[in-house]
């Protein structure tokens, strides 16, 4: 599971805020330029990263300075050469978005961990040896801990944790993440070759199961948005400034490595940001258009098209909607409607637009709980989101009520609450539900008590789109990026690899 460590860091940050020294004043700005860079789905993975990078420096800073109690913690981090500082520091770029253990900690395990967290900190109570580093998840045998770099991965062994096993865990995140504000306060100064971030953006070598699938490709396509019905996937390109050329519709049959372009001329300067089928086969394409570079001026309109590439219908989402918030999640029913959350802002509650099957406005459910992050059709054929709900961010799987409008089904505590938002849904072949996450995939039965992992996040790729397709697979798109300078050129790169992974 996801490491809690993360949300002490900030409650210790927050409670300091008053005695701590200041930050490099661009440190935050330095932060956003290297997320900036990443693919619409890499972004979204490493946004909530970004609070945890900034955070851990702050608190790196309160152990070097505030408090007497940490200088235990201050000598060690000192201590540690230039080459122990930048393996961790590059370890912290290769990782997921945050932090996971491969299994779940049980209670005394916990408690332990709260508990030689304080004595490692105020007494200076340190582990003898330190944690296996590995490159491959098949390389952990099972015995003592263990991290997986590249997948931010704990890899535990299944008896319960001893103490110098749970030392070697802090002791590895306290100096990963000195290192991390060591390298980010010379960056901000100046003193850092930009060359030390092209880690964020190396790829990462997926083990595969013998029910996995890779299917290469090499060409100019750079893909954002995918859906699948049947054994046949469509992939949106996105517009390119460089080179003038629009964004264009492919459709691709499973198994084949030669796309199809479909006859759709998208509008000049849009891009197709969010796509899904209906249960007719009929592809829904979300297009949009942000004006002058604003988040909360965006063009948006909606196409539906039959699985030949014929158009049956255009609505003009501004106009239907009233405003022009963007979207973050699609999806669509057994019936052809059409389901629209629309990105919350931080002082208005969310909406979900509910468009006939002719696109027309049948009717908005507003949220005022919370933040839709994820829609997706059931095996019943009926849209389920996932609410992110109140000020802890809890996932909460949700269904609507489309004669009154209304959320009418709510099931807490059956997803992790501690691993980021759930944002992508759809249906099981032997479940209601495939839900995925930061912490990997999930399966759901509507109304029962949990949700079951099947696939851990570092077994699955980070995919720039995924979607889930019928016969319970996971399907991400991988795109090749050049990295000049330590910089994503975002204008180019290209679809590498199409992965389809059994997803229970």
């Amino acid at each position: 599971m996801i490491d809690n460590f993360d949300k002490k860091i900030m409650k210790l940050a927050q409670k300091e805020a008053d005695r701590t020294p200041k930050l490099p004043q661009n440190f935050d700005e330095h932060i956003e330029n290297i997320l900036s860079g990443l693919p619409n789905g890499k972004k979204r993975r490493f946004a909530w990263k970004k609070a945890i990078i900034l955070a851990a420096a702050l608190a790196a800073t309160l152990s070097v300075t505030v408090t007497a109690a940490v200088n235990y913690v201050r000598k060690r981090m000192e201590a540690m050469n230039e080459a122990e500082r930048s393996s961790h520091f590059q370890a912290s770029l290769n990782t997921a978005p945050a932090d996971f253990y491969s299994r779940e900690l049980n209670d005394t395990e916990k408690k332990k961990m709260e508990e030689l967290n304080e004595k490692y900190y105020n007494e200076g109570v340190f582990p003898e040896g330190t944690l296996k580093r590995i490159e491959a998840a098949s390389e952990y045998d099972g015995n003592g801990v263990a991290f997986l770099a590249s997948r931010g991965t704990f890899f535990l062994p299944e008896k319960e944790l001893n103490d110098e096993e749970i030392l070697q865990i802090i002791d590895f995140r306290e100096k990963r993440e000195f290192s991390i504000h060591e390298a980010e306060s010379k960056a901000a100064a100046g003193d850092l070759d930009g060359s030390a971030y092209n880690a964020i953006y190396e790829p990462v070598q997926i083990e595969l199961t013998a029910q996995d699938q890779v299917i290469n490709y090499s060409g100019e396509m750079r893909i954002d948005a995918a859906a699948a019905f049947g054994n046949t996937l469509y992939i949106g390109e996105r517009s390119n400034k460089a080179n003038g050329s629009q964004a264009c519709l492919y459709q691709l049959e499973l198994g084949s490595d030669k796309p199809v372009q479909i006859e759709v001329q998208v509008p000049d300067g849009m891009d197709i940001s969010m796509m899904t089928c209906d249960g007719k086969g009929n592809l829904c394409l979300l297009l949009t258009q942000s004006e002058n570079g604003s988040f909360e001026n965006v063009r948006s309109c909606l196409w539906k098209l039959s699985p030949e590439g014929e158009e049956l219908e255009k609505a003009d989402i501004n106009q239907i909607s009233g405003t022009k918030m963007p979207y973050q999640a699609i999806a669509a029913d057994k019936d052809g409607r059409i389901y629209l959350a629309e990105w919350k802002g931080a002082k208005k509650s969310q909406r979900i637009l509910v468009l006939n099957e002719d696109c027309t406005l049948a009717g908005s459910i507003t949220c005022d709980d919370g933040d839709v992050r994820g829609l997706g059709r059931a095996r019943n054929g009926e849209v389920y989101g996932v609410l992110m709900a109140g000020h802890e961010w809890i996932p909460t799987i949700v269904g609507f009520d489309i004669q009154n409008f209304t959320i009418d089904e709510k099931y807490s505590n059956v997803l992790p609450d501690d691993v980021g938002a759930f944002d992508t849904m759809g249906a099981g072949t032997n479940s209601d539900l495939l839900i995925w996450g930061p912490y990997g995939i999930y399966t759901y039965n509507i109304g029962d008590q949990k949700a079951v992992a099947t696939r851990a996040q570092y077994e699955l790729p980070d995919g720039a789109a995924m979607c889930f397709t019928p016969g319970s697979r996971a399907l991400f798109i991988s795109n090749n990026y050049t990295v000049k300078d330590g910089i994503m050129d975002f204008d180019n790169y290209s679809l590498e690899k199409i992965y389809l992974m059994k997803a229970e």
